[in-house]
């Protein structure tokens, strides 16, 4: 397996980390150095300011929501990779900036509803969180955003693991392989077994299901692309492939082709469309039946 790196890539993990390491300390910097030596002896002042904010910010909050709302649609991903990365970004910002709000929401319904029942110890606890809005903001969206990655790396290590187990699945397509004995004279590629061969291995009563399997490499639009000439019915009895639809499409003039999803991707086609695949004589025009999950392969 050749591994390949990108330079493109590494300059942009290595920008990217110094990019949040500086936008990470510039509001505090600049609040820092706007702030007198008096000020900073006592907070009341800040959160005196903050309090003024809490709703420019609830407001921005829930614009950066509405945000996530409009670029959560898939199609937006075959515009760029990147477009998946804005939806969940404008969400973490826009939970942050509403949060101060939420819990001035939260502390004055539960002080009101719990106060028969609560002592006087609890309700100044209250307010003491209501007084220091902004340091409890803060520490409650840092709460948040930890338990959102520890969610998203959650769901992530879930997804590679049944990703991996999907990807042997797929690969482990038989118990046995038999192929012909290529001998130096034969045609490059043309090597078939004879049919008495077949006919016996599918007689036996062990054998659950057999299928035969061609390979063809082809050139599309610059690109290797492999052909694999199966029997559709013996896919389906397997059960091995995964399909992006259930029911597929259908044609009842042209050829159906079973597609992957980089291939789909790579070459933008659907469910239904047409695909021209050039041969030795002729180019075979084709249509995409379904399109399935290949983790075994980039092609």
């Amino acid at each position: 397996t050749q591994v390949r790196f990108s330079l493109q890539v590494l300059l942009e993990c290595l920008l990217l980390g110094q990019a949040i390491g500086v936008l990470g300390s510039l509001l505090p910097s600049l609040e820092a150095q706007a702030s007198s030596i008096r000020e900073t002896f006592g907070y009341q002042s800040f959160e005196e300011q903050f309090s003024r904010l809490v709703r420019p910010l609830a407001i921005a909050g829930v614009c950066l929501l509405l945000l996530a709302v409009l670029f959560a649609r898939p199609e937006l991903l075959g515009v760029h990779t990147l477009m998946g990365f804005i939806s969940p970004t404008a969400l973490t910002f826009g939970m942050v900036l509403l949060m101060p709000w939420l819990l001035l929401r939260v502390l004055s319904m539960s002080k009101r509803l719990l106060r028969p029942m609560l002592g006087i110890e609890v309700l100044l606890a209250f307010d003491h969180l209501r007084m220091t809005l902004r340091r409890t903001s803060v520490a409650t969206s840092a709460i948040m955003v930890a338990l959102g990655m520890y969610i998203g790396v959650t769901v992530m290590i879930l997804s590679f693991r049944s990703t991996v187990e999907q990807w042997i699945h797929q690969i482990t397509k038989a118990d046995l392989y038999i192929s012909p004995l290529a001998s130096p004279s034969a045609t490059k590629g043309v090597h078939f077994l004879p049919n008495p061969v077949i006919e016996f291995a599918t007689s036996l009563p062990e054998v659950r299901l057999a299928d035969w399997t061609t390979t063809k490499t082809i050139v599309l639009a610059d690109r290797e692309v492999q052909i694999t000439g199966v029997r559709f019915k013996a896919i389906d009895d397997a059960g091995r492939l995964i399909f992006l639809s259930p029911n597929g499409a259908a044609s009842p003039t042209k050829i159906p082709v079973y597609v992957s999803e980089t291939f789909a991707n790579r070459f933008h086609v659907d469910l239904g469309s047409t695909v021209s695949l050039p041969g030795t004589k002729h180019t075979l025009e084709a249509y995409v039946a379904n399109i399935y999950y290949d983790y075994s392969s980039d092609q």
